[in-house]
């Protein structure tokens, strides 16, 4: 069911993908950083962090919240755009608020639906 995503996890999800530090960022690699390459192959993953804090920072934004992940936090499945493609989102913003985990950033094979 998709819900509004929350405006204080979004500022803190940005912060720390724009603070870009690798040490606080957990990626994928099959789910977010192999997709997004192949989506992107020029790209680095401060392409696909830029991106992801850029589409969280534009207004309301609604997704799914997450509660079946392995790893504790607040999660939040989404779509957003990158050369008119749609993608889907899925972020973890860990206990600390400070550190990330990003599970998904690929196509979307549901088109508009998450």
């Amino acid at each position: 069911m998709d819900v509004l995503i929350p405006v204080p996890w979004k500022n803190d999800v940005c912060a720390v993908l724009k603070k870009g530090d690798s040490d606080k960022i957990v990626v994928k690699i099959d789910t977010a950083q192999l997709t997004w390459q192949a989506a992107f192959p020029n790209d680095t993953r401060f392409d696909l962090f830029d991106t992801l804090a850029d589409a969280l920072s534009k207004g309301e934004m609604n997704g799914r919240n997450i509660t079946n992940m392995r790893e504790p936090g607040e999660i939040y499945e989404f779509l957003f755009s990158r050369d008119s493609r749609l993608f889907v989102g899925k972020i973890n913003l860990c206990p600390d608020r400070q550190s990330v985990i990003i599970y998904s950033a690929h196509i979307s094979l549901k088109g508009q639906k998450l």
